[in-house]
């Protein structure tokens, strides 16, 4: 057997330390032996960061009156620990709503009432962190069930002709109301004046029923399939007088103001929506709404007729016309709507709402193909006063 040096005698203490990674710091500790020794070395200490919950109350929720309440639900999560605590709060609204149930992840609002409402809930983890989450509840107004109009989704006849007329006399018109025409009885429609040719004729010769030659963008929603879609209002006035077969009477300035007037107290009608079309000598009846009832209309469509009998060139930098037509024509030049675009764009304040689309073939006609179009339907449909 050797003998052991001094140094390494059983009675030399050793101290075992068992590292750690450390993560933000590290601390020193001190060990001692026997004899007295003493060292200092730093041990890595690990920091355990609390990880912060997540929470989300979804996408954003509307309800129509009379439902004046709402389940809001949260989702939350804390991925080293619990959720202790849900707190709810309403952050705005039209009134301050009522809030029932415990204090869980979900929660009941009501006593709402029309408008926007914003709702906040706050979660807590077991370690003190929380998140938040916010979401809106739009309210809507109720729905006053109305009754279904028996002429909605078809062509029925508007009697109202008069010869002794302050602004001479009154068209007699066919008119389309929308399929649901009636059922809502809070619901506004937009509104299309439909101006037929020469010769042209939306009624029977005496007037007592819809018929005639169908001419015009009435001819879209004339027991057609898009009759139970389209949502707006077509107003098809005769320019001729009950018994009159002529083909030579032209539009009447006077007349078709009031059958715009009288429009907008008979039928439930979008005020701001109401826009003319007209086709050959209906695009004079146009261009003169345009002219002299700018103030009642959102938007004009001349077809297959000339620039003339409008108002200064100006006086359309911000008003939507969208002009159509052939060239050749053969009866009206529809080309001058080219000097009428060069006039409008160049005037002080020209916001872009002036259209041209002129087609080198097609002569007199075309305007079935063009009312046909469904980005024609649409625009006729969405223009809107401000």
């Amino acid at each position: 057997m050797h003998n052991q040096p001094n140094s390494i005698k059983s009675s030399f203490y050793v101290r075992l330390l068992v590292l750690v990674l450390c993560v933000t710091s590290c601390t020193k500790v001190s060990s001692s032996s026997p004899t007295g020794t003493e060292s200092e070395s730093a041990v890595p200490v690990k920091v355990i960061q609390n990880l912060i919950p997540t929470v989300s109350l979804g996408s954003d929720k509307t309800i129509q009156l009379p439902t004046n309440s709402t389940v809001l639900t949260a989702a939350a999560l804390d991925g080293d620990g619990t959720i202790v605590n849900y707190s709810w709060s309403q952050v705005s609204g039209p009134n301050s709503a009522t809030l029932i149930s415990a204090n869980t992840n979900t929660k009941t609002f009501s006593n709402l009432i029309q408008g926007n409402y914003t709702f906040r809930v706050t979660v807590t983890d077991n370690a003190g962190a929380t998140a938040l989450d916010d979401v809106t509840v739009i309210v809507q107004p109720a729905v006053n069930v109305g009754s279904l109009n028996p002429d909605a989704g078809h062509i029925s006849l508007w009697h109202r002709w008069g010869s002794a007329y302050p602004n001479n006399y009154k068209y007699d018109a066919a008119v389309f109301l929308p399929a649901d025409y009636g059922l809502d009885v809070n619901k506004k429609y937009p509104v299309i004046i439909s101006l037929h040719g020469l010769g042209g004729r939306t009624l029977d010769l005496n007037h007592t029923a819809v018929g005639g030659n169908r001419e015009g963008f009435v001819k879209q929603v004339w027991e057609t399939p898009l009759a139970s879609t389209f949502q707006a209002i077509v107003i098809a006035p005769s320019v001729n007088p009950p018994g009159s077969d002529s083909s030579s009477l032209w539009w009447q300035p006077g007349s078709l103001r009031s059958l715009l007037l009288d429009t907008l107290i008979t039928y439930e009608v979008n005020p701001k929506k109401v826009v003319v079309t007209g086709l050959s000598a209906g695009g004079y009846g146009t261009n003169v709404l345009i002219r002299d009832s700018m103030d009642l209309i959102a938007g004009a469509m001349p077809i297959a007729f000339t620039a003339n009998d409008l108002p200064t060139a100006c006086a359309m930098t911000n008003f939507p016309v969208w002009a159509l037509g052939n060239e050749p024509d053969g009866t009206f030049a529809a080309g001058t709507w080219r000097t009428a675009q060069t006039n409008v764009t160049n005037c002080s304040g020209y916001t872009g709402k002036f259209k041209l689309e002129i087609s080198p073939t097609g002569g007199h006609g075309g305007w079935d193909v063009i009312y046909a179009r469904p980005d024609i339907q649409t625009w006729l449909s969405n223009q809107s006063k401000p």
